[in-house]
């Protein structure tokens, strides 16, 4: 099965590891579709914006979630570094 982990990172700290966690926990939950994910390492800026955009909150907060309607693509997770 094809899994696929898309990562960005937005900040100047380096992060590592990412896609290599994501890929064992769905092995471990026996996910067997193909699939992709995506996540945003960003600072509060981004996710406060985010967080206003899509869910009318104005306020920074540590994770987002986005689930997608897609049947092979999970959706996206925003997570603020700061």
């Amino acid at each position: 099965m094809n899994k696929t982990v898309e990562v960005l990172n937005e900040t100047s700290l380096e992060v590592s590891g990412t896609e290599e966690l994501v890929l064992d926990f769905l092995n471990q939950l026996h996910f067997q579709d193909d699939c992709e994910i995506s996540i945003l390492y960003c600072d509060n800026k981004k996710i406060q914006q985010l967080n206003r955009d899509y869910r009318k909150k104005d306020y920074a907060t540590d994770v987002l979630s986005f689930p997608s309607e897609m049947d092979y693509f999970l959706g996206d997770i925003a997570i603020s570094l700061e």
